[in-house]
């Protein structure tokens, strides 16, 4: 009896070792992930359960899930998430083996609750949070703007995107709130891939960008400290997440345009100076004078003021108000020469055109995209090159395994811009309609920093101050070149559904090189 007593044990301890083995071979993994059928945007915390056995789980922020220890066979899978359809697909398990399914969900009349990643440690759903978040989905973008900042405009209530000048490849200014300051700036932080950034928005494409998510208010210096006292802009791009597995994808923009005046601007044709019969102008002497020169102070003769940029000798016409005083005086006197529509003159109907191509795909666990931009926008300033830009962008993302993930931005940008060094249209509102911008004058042939033909008329109104405009952008080169280089990586990792801890590393490096050429001689 005490040998039978010493073997029963071991025997029932060998039979349970040997069981288990056994059962773990008849259990097998089920994973896989749920999009949105029309955006194939990833959907989070979709509930994905097996009614016959009562087992199910939920997706995390990459719309994945993952079964453990499913029993063999044939099982039906059921998908649902609110504001969706419901998905179901029949999936077979084999012992030991992972099997791998996809869920494509058709959106319902009702809509999901908008998730919120901006000032919180995780996806959070909008009703939830104790601050204003106003956000922007890239689906609600048919007709993407021609840069980041762009995307803002008519979209998000209160905020207002003005650009300086209309100057090609200038940036705008948002303003999230109204004015806090006299001096200081009105910018909000912007942040991109979570990247912190002081940088324009001008260089960043606006068909690269996914959503985009807006703090305004005091909330926004409370979460991200006195920079963002203005508030907070955050950009996050494409990164090939909403695609199925193996699909790969390719996308080319073309676009093209040109610019044009919708109205006019009018210009007097009348002056207020006295005239003979004739309507000839008269001088203060009472003799004829031709006011679109200039005259020799000695000799009384006609005479070139580029010629003499000191005007040591030569001075404008002296022409007599009709009414002898300002106060009695009206411009109601045609001139007696051409006129002429200085704006419709200056202006020129630039060209825009912007190329785009991306590839993204999904392979397993790992997400890509690579994008590539190329734009050129010529203004509408005759004699300027306007703006170019070339940019790159590649953006990837790999699960490790299901309690890590690893995410990786880079962006690189070189643009040129030709700086018109001014306003160049505000020189023409003090121009007389008589002054002829585009004629060369011929004396000036090859004659300091001027050409064979000749510079432009340097000042063709000499009863104004202003110079004929044209005449620097001809002589001069004004070049800004600005490089740029955006990087982040970051390092998920959540061993359990209520402890998550990431880690990130973000670079935003900016070099800007100008380079002004003035010719010698230049008045």
């Amino acid at each position: 009896m005490r040998f039978w007593g010493k073997v029963l044990p071991l025997a029932a301890a060998a039979a349970f070792l040997a069981v288990g083995p056994v059962a773990a071979q008849q259990t097998g993994t089920v994973t896989g992930t749920v999009v949105d059928a029309t955006s194939s945007r990833t959907l989070e915390s979709a509930q994905v359960f097996i009614p016959a056995i009562l087992q199910g789980a939920l997706t995390n922020t990459q719309g994945r899930f993952i079964m453990l220890n499913v029993p063999v066979g044939t099982h039906e899978i059921q998908v649902q998430l609110i504001g969706y359809g419901e998905g179901t697909q029949q999936i077979t398990v084999t012992a030991g083996q992972t099997t791998t399914i996809e869920f494509r969900l058709e959106s319902t009349a009702l809509r999901l609750q908008e998730l919120v990643v901006t000032g919180v440690a995780g996806a959070t759903p909008k009703v939830k949070l104790p601050f204003t978040v106003e956000s922007v989905d890239f689906t609600d973008m048919p007709v993407p703007a021609p840069s980041a900042d762009g995307l803002i405009a008519g979209k998000v209530p209160g905020a207002k995107v003005v650009k300086g000048s209309g100057q090609p490849g200038s940036d705008s200014g948002i303003m999230l709130r109204g004015p806090t300051t006299i001096t200081g700036t009105q910018s909000p932080l912007i942040i991109v891939d979570g990247v912190i950034t002081d940088n324009t928005l001008a260089d960043i494409s606006s068909l690269d960008v996914q959503s985009i998510e807006v703090v305004k208010g005091a909330a926004a210096a409370s979460l991200y400290g006195s920079r963002a006292q203005n508030g907070v802009v955050q950009i996050r791009t494409r990164r090939g997440a909403g695609l199925s597995i193996d699909q790969s994808r390719i996308t080319v923009r073309n676009e093209y345009g040109r610019s044009s005046l919708e109205g006019s601007t009018p210009f007097s044709t009348e002056h207020p100076y006295a005239t003979d019969a004739q309507g000839n102008i008269l001088n203060s002497d009472g003799s004829v004078v031709d006011i679109r020169f200039f005259y020799d102070a000695n000799t009384g003769e006609v005479c070139n003021p580029t010629l003499d940029p000191t005007n040591s000798a030569c001075a404008p016409p002296n022409p007599v108000l009709a009414g002898g005083v300002p106060g009695k005086t009206f411009q109601d006197s045609p001139y007696p020469y051409p006129t002429y529509d200085q704006v419709e003159r200056f202006f020129d109907p630039g060209a825009f055109y912007s190329g785009y191509v991306a590839a993204e795909g999904r392979t397993g666990s790992t997400n890509y995209r690579a994008s590539f931009t190329h734009q050129n926008e010529t203004g509408v300033v005759d004699l300027n090159d306007g703006f170019k830009l070339n940019g790159f962008r590649l953006n990837l993302d790999h699960q490790i395994r299901d309690d890590l993930n690893v995410s990786l931005s880079s962006y690189y940008s070189r643009s040129r811009q030709d700086d018109l060094g001014g306003s160049p249209f505000y020189n023409l509102a003090f121009m007389a309609s008589f002054a002829d911008l585009q004629v060369r004058d011929p004396a000036t042939a090859n004659v300091g920093p001027c050409g064979d033909e000749g510079c432009f008329i340097w000042r063709p109104d000499p009863l104004s101050q202003e110079e004929n405009p044209l005449y620097r952008l001809d002589l001069i080169d004004l070049q800004d070149t600005r490089q740029r280089f955006l990087a982040s990586a970051t390092v998920n990792f959540a061993p359990t559904s209520w402890f998550e801890l990431e880690g990130q590393f973000s670079l935003d490096q900016s070099d800007f090189f100008e380079n002004n050429v003035f010719p010698a001689g230049l008045v």
